[in-house]
């Protein structure tokens, strides 16, 4: 994983005054927390944690934090936008020891078109993200499945999914991931335009 460059300035003032006078400077107001030091108030430039967030990594990426004195590494934990124009306008950042190994939830990814979809039936993901444990740096930015040998009736459980190297499973692993299923209202609606046309004849 590439890791990612953030600049902050350790912010003295709290409050919902102090916070919209930064966001009306075109700053934003952010909290740096986690394992090992105390709670710190950051200013940070929200683009810059708009551009890290639309890596392929997502909230996943690892950030080296260069603060005023020190750095740090960490991971965005939160975000909070505006209701209406969707805009960032709070963000929360979770410290990481980079030797560490940490829990993530990395998004789940198919390839392929199963061979059950192309019989009839239906490709379901009830579990869009599996969670995992990893040392920041081996975290995957997705996890894909090759769904093309899938019947009707077959599934991928999270024990079944190829893991990349110093990445283990940390849920339970008869999850059911993917599985193809027929599709129960393309099979009525033959079965009734079948009916249709036997009342004809």
């Amino acid at each position: 994983m590439e890791m990612q460059s953030l600049s902050a300035t350790v912010r003295t003032s709290r409050g919902k005054g102090s916070s919209r006078k930064l966001r009306a400077n075109g700053q934003m107001p952010g909290v740096l927390y986690g394992p090992g030091i105390e709670s710190t108030a950051l200013t940070v430039t929200p683009e810059d944690v708009v551009r890290i967030l639309s890596t392929e990594y997502r909230r996943n990426a690892v950030i080296q934090l260069k603060l005023d004195t020190r750095q740090e590494f960490a991971i965005v934990k939160d975000l909070d936008v505006h209701p209406v124009t969707q805009a960032p306008v709070h963000v929360d950042f979770l410290r990481v020891e980079i030797d560490q190994e940490m829990v993530v939830e990395v998004p789940v990814r198919t390839h392929g078109r199963a061979l059950g979809v192309q019989m009839g039936g239906k490709l379901n993901v009830p579990i869009r993200s599996m969670r995992v444990r990893a040392k920041p740096s081996d975290i995957p930015a997705s996890l894909t499945i090759d769904v093309t040998s899938l019947k009707i009736g077959e599934m991928v459980e999270a024990g079944e999914v190829s893991l990349p190297d110093g990445v283990s499973l940390e849920m339970k692993s008869e999850l059911r991931i993917v599985l193809v299923t027929e599709d129960r209202r393309a099979t009525a609606e033959a079965r009734k335009a079948s009916e249709g046309e036997e009342a004809k004849s």
